[in-house]
């Protein structure tokens, strides 16, 4: 998928949907009754956080980017 300063805003929902799925494989990570299984609901949890920071971050920039080719088209305006 090809990343520009629209789809910013996108990637901020999109990490928060992640952090849910996130936070839900760690509450049933704790009913696991198998170690095997706890951590592996944990490891996939951590994935899940990176990826969300991951998109966040990138999502940011995009979004100064956004801002900066907005200031430089208000300034070139007048």
């Amino acid at each position: 998928m090809v990343h520009n300063h629209q789809t910013a805003p996108t990637q901020f929902v999109e990490a928060q949907k992640l952090r849910d799925l996130a936070a839900w494989y760690r509450q049933f990570a704790e009913r696991a009754g198998n170690p095997t299984i706890w951590e592996a609901r944990l490891r996939t949890a951590e994935d899940l956080e990176k990826t969300a920071a991951d998109l966040e971050k990138k999502a940011a920039s995009l979004a100064e980017t956004r801002r900066d080719m907005s200031a430089e088209t208000k300034g070139t305006a007048g």
